[in-house]
């Protein structure tokens, strides 16, 4: 059930040595404990835990704060690609909903806007001190007609600083895009028993699972037999559950030097730094609060919770990927540059 298995929108992780889990042995099956009742789904927390080999300051392309000003409309972006490769810094930022991104050329301030759907090209003004980029004011003309649009606008990494030997959150932010419209409830009953609802875009699915409890660890099972174990904690109102499983995150690069480069690339850490790779996801329910409108239904599987952290990397390499495709575009025709980023912010982020 294509809903159901995709449950929670989210914000995203806390390092795994910050988390602790409350021990509650009266909660379970027939305990009548703080487990047993109607939660909403409100949230999680999802990233790396990265530990480097000395004291550094990191940056996530999804944990930024700013706007952009298009004819004096502010628009809040929330991903920002710094690709610091060639002799100047080149820029890729967008908006979580995919209305808006543009790509600047460090070296030559050549730019490319898609503005709610429309291609303008231009010469953009900038500076960049290594945390915040500034916007001056800049007109960008449409790809096929003379209307022009003014840009303007700051935006900011939200720098994290890493102590050496210490597992270090790089939390995501800046996920939800609002698009999905939804609610997802779990009700546990004293028998064991789980019913799941998801209501998505006016459409109710309902399913079925088991659990058992054993201390600080929560074992879920669908109807299809997959089985899930956090560990969870129940205070008051609030459940957070923590998944506990691990997945080594450099099986698909060749070396665990080309895997760590990778993630040295993406923070911006120095070069033979990275020491350790891990993850924490965690999702986050209330007895008290339905939040309807979250983005359900695109990543998240309660049965397969690190398939978020997967699906990061994925956008984090093909975020990569098409920025570097788009600046090779911008030796050729403006039509055939807008044409690449125009697939590129179509194709990243859905």
């Amino acid at each position: 059930m294509k809903q159901i298995k995709l449950l929670i929108s989210v914000l995203l992780i806390v390092t795994i040595a910050l988390v602790s889990c409350k021990k509650d042995s009266s909660t379970g099956p027939g305990a009548g404990g703080d487990l047993v009742g109607i939660w909403n789904i409100i949230g999680g927390n999802f990233g790396w835990v990265i530990t480097t080999n000395s004291n550094q300051t990191a940056i996530n392309m999804f944990d930024i704060t700013g706007q952009i000003n298009i004819d004096g409309t502010p628009i809040t972006m929330d991903f920002m690609y710094l690709d610091n490769s060639g002799t100047d810094p080149s820029f890729t930022v967008m908006d979580a909903a995919n209305k808006y991104s543009f790509l600047l050329e460090g070296n030559s301030g050549t730019g490319t806007l898609i503005n709610n759907g429309e291609l303008y090209t231009g010469i953009i003004s900038y500076s960049f001190d290594g945390t915040t980029l500034v916007i001056n004011e800049s007109t960008m003309q449409h790809i096929t007609s003379d209307v022009t649009v003014i840009i303007s606008g700051s935006i900011s990494y939200n720098i994290t600083n890493i102590p050496a030997n210490t597992p270090t959150l790089m939390q995501f932010t800046n996920f939800d895009d609002g698009d999905d419209v939804g609610l997802t409830t779990i009700e546990f009953k004293s028998d064991g028993t789980v019913t799941v609802t998801d209501v998505y875009e006016g459409v109710t699915d309902t399913e079925t699972w088991s659990y058992t409890t054993s201390g600080s660890q929560l074992t879920v099972t669908d109807e299809f037999g997959d089985t899930m174990t956090y560990d969870y904690s129940v205070t008051g109102n609030t459940m957070i559950w923590n998944a506990t499983d691990s997945e080594s995150w450099c099986e698909d690069s060749a070396t665990q030097t080309e895997c760590f480069a990778g993630f040295e690339e993406s923070f911006n850490l120095d070069a033979g730094s990275v020491t350790n790779i891990g993850s924490l996801i965690e999702f986050v329910f209330s007895k008290a609060v339905a939040k309807p409108g979250l983005n359900i239904g695109k990543a998240y599987n309660l049965m397969n919770p690190t398939k978020v952290i997967f699906d990061y990397k994925l956008k984090i390499d093909n975020l990569k990927k098409k920025s570097i495709e788009s600046r090779s575009n911008n030796m050729k025709a403006p039509i055939i540059r807008g044409f690449s980023l125009y697939f590129f912010r179509s194709y990243i982020i859905k």
